[in-house]
C-alpha cells in the first residue's frame, strides 16, 4: 500500500480526474 501526504494524494487525484477527462 502506498502511503503518501495530503498533497501527494491531492495531486494523484487531480492526475488521475485529469486523466479522465482528457480521455473521454
Amino acid at each position: 500500500v502506498y502511503v503518501a501526504s495530503n498533497i501527494d494524494f491531492n495531486t494523484y487525484l487531480a492526475y488521475i480526474l485529469a486523466e479522465r477527462i482528457t480521455r473521454k
